[in-house]
């Protein structure tokens, strides 16, 4: 049986092994990250502004926050939303906040769907990782006022080399990063598998990468993890 290493989504990790099993492969889990959630001041947050006019929700780490800042701050609700990925947009459908765009693949995809639907003065809530500010430079730049607290922290974890596998399947850039900065892999994997097109980027990106060959799923989801698997060639 072919083996895959699972490296993330670090929250949700075991539904992406289970849908490898279901293609007829073994998972092994491997995470690469941990997330930690960092505190913020959700009424200070809200008070400093009359109200926002949009919610950006561009990594599902950031759902805990938005449920909280919406059981504090009902009159987060009246925000429009735009999310990254289909399965945030349905967990923040399920507590009442339904997306105002569809779904984009990206922060980039986002940000270049929402530059005709937002004017100067226009107030964005994006809460975010550490990792990068790119989308409140973006949205800043065409006249939007944004708030984008940090509202969790990705760490690579400490971890010894990975185990022989066929396949790796990375679910964001920085897990790829964690990879390629890692030992290496005690017999290399031919393949990797990205969960998005900013993740293969990232892959692509690695000059000193070890891997043969490199794609994406078709959506970011589990059933599109346990169709690529089943239709690789063995």
């Amino acid at each position: 049986m072919k083996r895959v290493l699972v490296t993330g989504p670090v929250e949700h990790i075991a539904d992406w092994s289970s849908a490898a099993k279901r293609a007829g492969w073994e998972p092994v889990e491997f995470p690469l990250l941990e997330i930690a959630r960092c505190p913020v001041d959700i009424s200070a947050l809200c008070g400093s502004v009359a109200r926002f006019d949009w919610i950006c929700v561009t990594s599902s780490n950031a759902i805990p926050f938005v449920e909280e800042a919406l059981a504090n701050h009902p009159e987060l609700f009246d925000a429009s939303l735009a999310v990254v990925g289909d399965s945030s947009a349905h967990r923040l459908m399920a507590i009442g906040l339904a997306p105002s765009i569809e779904p984009v693949a990206s922060a980039a995809e986002l940000f270049e769907a929402l530059k005709s639907l937002v004017r100067a003065a226009t107030t964005v809530l994006w809460p975010r990782g550490n990792l990068s500010d790119a989308l409140a430079r973006d949205l800043r730049s065409v006249g939007c006022t944004v708030a984008d607290p940090v509202v969790y922290e990705t760490r690579a974890l400490d971890r010894h080399a990975a185990p022989a596998c066929d396949a790796v399947f990375f679910a964001s850039p920085s897990a790829v990063r964690a990879w390629h900065e890692g030992p290496p892999a005690s017999d290399e994997p031919r393949l990797a598998i990205a969960i998005g097109p900013t993740t293969l980027d990232a892959l692509y990106a690695e000059t000193d990468s070890r891997f043969e060959r490199l794609q994406a799923l078709s959506a970011a989801t589990t059933d599109a993890f346990a169709h690529a698997l089943g239709h690789l060639e063995p």
